[in-house]
């Protein structure tokens, strides 16, 4: 049931995957936490009736966070939140 993915190109040319689902008339921003997976959350059953009551009456729009997912990755999957983090400390 995961609906087809799409991709948007950030401002420094790297690519985030996303996807949407149902056709309310309110848009529904899913944020995940800071690891996602939008090609295994759909094979949760918790996840998937929250999603299915979710979009009875929105549009529900779904990301991989950068580094993450379906989304590009950077340093070899190292997310590049992590690298910052490295760098400050």
């Amino acid at each position: 049931m995961a609906p087809q993915t799409h991709y948007a190109t950030t401002r420094d040319g790297r690519s985030i995957a996303w996807s949407a689902v149902g056709d309310g008339p309110i848009d529904l921003l899913y944020v995940p936490q800071s690891i996602s997976a939008m090609e295994h959350i759909w094979d949760h059953p918790t996840v998937m009736a929250f999603f299915a009551q979710a979009t009875s009456f929105c549009r529900l729009i779904l990301f991989d966070r950068r580094g993450s997912g379906m989304s590009e990755h950077e340093l070899r999957g190292v997310p590049g939140a992590w690298r910052l983090w490295a760098v400050a400390a």
